[in-house]
Order: C-alpha cells, then sequence, then structure tokens
C-alpha cells in the first residue's frame, strides 16, 4: 500500500510539473511572437510582421486612429506597408506582458514604447508614442500567430 501512495504521489508531481512547464513554454513562445514583432518594427519589415498574423481573411487589426479596423491579412498588409511609408521607427519594445492561455488560444496584453520620426508640416521630428496593445494569438502548425490585435493610443509627445 505504502509503494502505490509512492508511486502515486510521484506520477502526480511528474505530471503536474509537465503541465507547469509546458505552460511555461507556451509563454515564452508567446513572448517570442512579440519579440519578433518589435524587431520587425525596428526594422520596418511589413513582410516579417505579416508572418506573425494568420493567413486568412478573419484576421483583425484595430489601429491607434478613432474607426480604424482591417479585416483580413491582405488588407492589414496594405495598411502595414502605407504606414511604413509616413514614419521612420527609431526604437519599439514592449513591456508588462499579462498573457493567459487556454489550448491552441492565447490573450495578451503588452505596453509599448516606440520613438519614431515623423513628417509634421514638412519638417521631421522625433517623437515617442506610448500604445497598449491588446492581442488574441492562436496556435497554428505548432506557431503562435496573432489573429486579432488592437493598439490603444496613450499618447504621442515630441523628444527634445
Amino acid at each position: 500500500m505504502k509503494n502505490i501512495i509512492i508511486i502515486l504521489t510521484t506520477l502526480f508531481l511528474l505530471f503536474s510539473c509537465s503541465k507547469q512547464l509546458d505552460s511555461t513554454k507556451e509563454n515564452e513562445d508567446i513572448l517570442r511572437v512579440f519579440d519578433e514583432q518589435s524587431q520587425c518594427y525596428k526594422d520596418m519589415d511589413a513582410n516579417s510582421l505579416l508572418n506573425l498574423y494568420i493567413n486568412d481573411s478573419t484576421t483583425i487589426a484595430a489601429g491607434p486612429i478613432p474607426n480604424l479596423v482591417v479585416k483580413g491579412w491582405k488588407n492589414i498588409k496594405n495598411i502595414f506597408e502605407e504606414d511604413f511609408k509616413n514614419y521612420k521607427i527609431l526604437d519599439y519594445s514592449y513591456s508588462n506582458p499579462q498573457i493567459i492561455i487556454d489550448g491552441d488560444k492565447a490573450w495578451a496584453i503588452v505596453e509599448i514604447t516606440s520613438i519614431m520620426i515623423i513628417n509634421i508640416q514638412g519638417q521631421d521630428t522625433k517623437m515617442q508614442a506610448n500604445f497598449r496593445q491588446v492581442a488574441i494569438l492562436k496556435k497554428i502548425d505548432n506557431q503562435w500567430k496573432f489573429a486579432l490585435t488592437n493598439m490603444q493610443n496613450f499618447g504621442v509627445t515630441p523628444v527634445l
């Protein structure tokens, strides 16, 4: 009887630790998506950025501009390509990630700080933008991809 209890306890601990390790790995994989997104913005690489999104007509990106909701991968591609013509990103980073994982779906919130150069009335101006990104991700072919992203703007200020 004592041996059965030891075996059951060992199996219980083994499986519960395994589940925690899986969750930690999934969390790291999702953070890697945000790392890649940051690098894509720094490189102003729309094609690599789009690889982080599910390539279908249901994918949604909502932007910080009022009423900017773009549905479908091809339309999101056009928006990113057009946006990258209008400014130069000098730095882009995220912090304070909050992630909830449920099977092959995840919800994430990150704070974003971006330093960029924007042309305002013919003059290049260095600005800092602060955003909150809310994202829904889905695991497809063992890779986490954005199904929906929403950027909330918390202010753009000149950098002196």
